[in-house]
């Protein structure tokens, strides 16, 4: 560390240097017996030790879930919630007054929830295909909640005054809700606006990925993956194509640059 500078270019002051310096050795002490047994080959899956991952935990309160994942595919990526998990429970303020979890969903044959947001290219060129999406499968049980995780100081324009606006304007068929703390993005692993995540009767993730091959201009979409995810799940059949990468804007994380993404953070396949 020199000129006051963490690893990766950050700059602190001597007064949070001592702060991030105390939160750091406290960390150690807790995961002792945890790093000492990765050493030893004991627990291989243990997270390497690392400034970005242990920042990450300080600025957002816990360690990021998804970095405990373990997963035998090596192409996959293990900060997103993977295919055959539970989905994560949630309690989020929506733009229609209500607050929304998961038991409000029992009802629904399946569960879409996807992050998105109020600025991004990727979302504004592809909501009419997505409402398009709601509309076909909503007389076959499928409900969809759209989560914003988006930090507002990054973006103000995605704040909630901002999303109580847009569904005003627009009138999207789907829930639109806030995760202000950013830990239902964290919980499931969202990496772009729009990342989508389908869930069948069981809340079992089944697909995660893109909703279309061009969501910034849908005059070129040649492949709905959500769609062709949504029909394989209804017939009960097993999915040709359970993870694609997701297409759009980074989330914007608190107290990280705009183009930051989470350790062990890449593409799905």
């Amino acid at each position: 560390m020199e000129n006051g500078r963490e690893p990766g270019g950050a700059r602190t002051s001597s007064g949070s240097l001592g702060e991030a310096l105390g939160s750091f050795s406290a960390w150690v002490d807790s995961n002792f017996l945890e790093i000492f047994f990765s050493l030893q080959g004991i627990r291989p899956g243990l997270p390497a030790l690392d400034w970005h991952e242990w920042n990450f935990q300080q600025n957002l309160g816990s360690y990021p879930r998804g970095n405990l994942r373990t997963n035998s595919h090596s192409n996959t990526m293990p900060f997103t919630l993977q295919i055959g998990e539970k989905a994560p429970d949630f309690n989020v303020p929506a733009t229609d007054g209500n607050e929304y979890s998961l038991a409000d969903f029992e009802s629904s044959r399946i569960l879409v929830v996807f992050f998105t947001c109020n600025h991004c290219p990727y979302v504004i060129g592809s909501d009419e295909v997505t409402r398009s999406t709601v509309e076909r499968f909503a007389e076959q049980g499928v409900a969809f909640i759209g989560i914003n995780s988006n930090n507002e100081i990054t973006h103000p324009s995605d704040d909630f005054a901002h999303m109580v606006q847009r569904m005003e304007t627009y009138d999207f068929p789907w829930i639109y809700a806030r995760d202000q703390s950013q830990e239902v993005v964290r919980d499931y692993g969202g990496l772009k606006t729009p990342h989508f995540f389908v869930f069948d009767s069981e809340r079992k993730l089944v697909y995660t990925g893109r909703g279309v091959d061009n969501p910034r201009d849908s005059s070129r979409i040649k492949i709905n993956d959500l769609e062709n995810a949504l029909e394989d799940t209804l017939a009960d059949r097993p999915l040709k194509t359970p993870l694609t990468n997701p297409i759009g804007c980074s989330v914007k994380w608190k107290n990280q640059d705009p183009h930051w993404v989470p350790p062990g953070a890449g593409k799905l396949v």
